[in-house]
């Protein structure tokens, strides 16, 4: 299962998940997504039977706990458990995930031509460098191969 950040408010994070689903009997399966003992989805599904079907749930997170980077705040986890059932059957999945928005803006480009990283609506100052070898092969740059 595969969670995915749609869009973020200041107090909901509307999220999506992909999955295959596959069953061999055919009927309705209800399925929930939970949070802990917080149950953040509830749906029914009318499945054929012997097929992969992609599906897609869409779910809210009331006051959501953002993940963010190093020194902006906690990175948080959120442990959601999807679960298919029918009658007795009963099929879960386990994923550990953050919930953050990441940009790449250039709405504010300089004559340098910068830009910015936007995180969960804020604007990021990211340090660092990125250096690229003059060679694949590093020793070279200071043993250079005779011609």
């Amino acid at each position: 299962a595969v969670y995915t950040l749609e869009y973020l408010t200041k107090d909901t994070a509307y999220m999506k998940v992909d999955f295959m689903f596959q069953a061999d009997k055919a009927g309705v399966y209800d399925f929930t997504i939970n949070e802990g003992k917080k149950k953040l989805f509830g749906s029914q599904y009318k499945h054929a039977g012997k097929t992969n079907d992609h599906l897609q749930l869409r779910f809210a997170i009331p006051n959501p706990r953002l993940w963010w980077c190093n020194g902006m705040g906690n990175q948080e986890l959120y442990e959601f458990k999807l679960t298919a059932k029918k009658k007795k059957l009963s099929s879960s999945i386990t994923t550990i995930t953050g919930v953050r928005k990441i940009e790449l803006s250039s709405d504010q480009v300089n004559s340098e031509g910068s830009f910015q990283f936007i995180l969960n609506n804020i604007p990021v100052f990211a340090k660092g460098t990125n250096w690229i070898p003059s060679d694949n092969f590093l020793e070279l740059l200071f043993n250079p191969r005779p011609c």
